[in-house]
């Protein structure tokens, strides 16, 4: 499948969303797809996960508009703070640009086997208590969250040793609080997912960094392609 030379705009709070970006790349490769990625890495307001409300969706507008004017044709909101701040004016967003956009907390589902699972992610994502409320298969279902800015923070700033610091804090609360999975709510944790699995072998990782390339290849492609091959008529 071509993906018919459109440009799609990525954008994090930092090097968070290239989690996605490497996933995107990786799976299209495997599917014969060739993507044109415009990622934007908005350092200057780094981290997200500190602000309100308000000054998230102004940034969010701002970041898609900047996208689209620098020639994107769909987005993927790479951060899982910005995902969930500004999910009620992301439709508006989409009908206004007539783009269609992609959260990264989307692509998390009740679609699990685990019982105990502890959410980690920013201040805002944890307080927000959006996947502990997606995650919420049946009332067995144990769900326990923990923020962890000063983990991004470490692998924003690639120091090696406060991220083997913190991780050791993870899986610390792991064991503890016997989970059986953990979701890692910041594509900044997706970096290191690997680190995850060599620390916590007998623990499911749901990383929404892979499942958001994987609903774009497989769902959202496909759509843009299909309509691009059949415009509407003119009006």
């Amino acid at each position: 499948m071509d993906s018919g030379g459109f440009k799609i705009g990525i954008f994090d709070s930092g090097k968070g969303g290239l989690s996605i970006v490497q996933a995107l790349k990786k799976l299209s490769q495997q599917s014969g797809n060739e993507l044109d990625i415009d990622f934007f890495a908005d350092t200057n307001h780094f981290p997200y996960g500190t602000k309100t409300k308000e000054e998230l969706e102004q940034i969010i507008r701002h970041n898609i508009h900047s996208l689209v004017q620098r020639g994107a044709r769909c987005i993927i909101v790479a951060c899982n703070t910005a995902s969930i701040a500004g999910r009620h004016i992301y439709p508006k967003l989409e009908q206004e640009l007539k783009i269609p956009i992609l959260r990264v907390a989307e692509s998390i589902n009740k679609n699990h086997q685990s019982n105990r699972i502890m959410v980690i992610g920013t201040n805002f994502t944890i307080l927000s208590s959006y996947y502990q409320d997606k995650l919420k298969k049946t009332p067995e279902t144990a769900l326990v969250s923990f923020s962890f800015l000063p983990l991004a923070d470490a692998i924003e700033n690639e120091d090696q040793d406060a991220i083997e610091k913190h991780l050791q804090t993870v899986k610390k609360y792991i064991e503890e609080y016997t989970c059986d999975a953990v979701l890692l709510g910041c594509t900044h944790y997706s970096l290191i997912h690997e680190k995850f699995r060599s620390l916590l072998p007998a623990v499911t990782i749901m990383d929404p960094s892979w499942e958001t390339a994987r609903l774009f290849i497989n769902q959202v492609l496909p759509q843009i392609i299909a309509t691009d091959s059949h415009p509407e008529p003119a009006s």
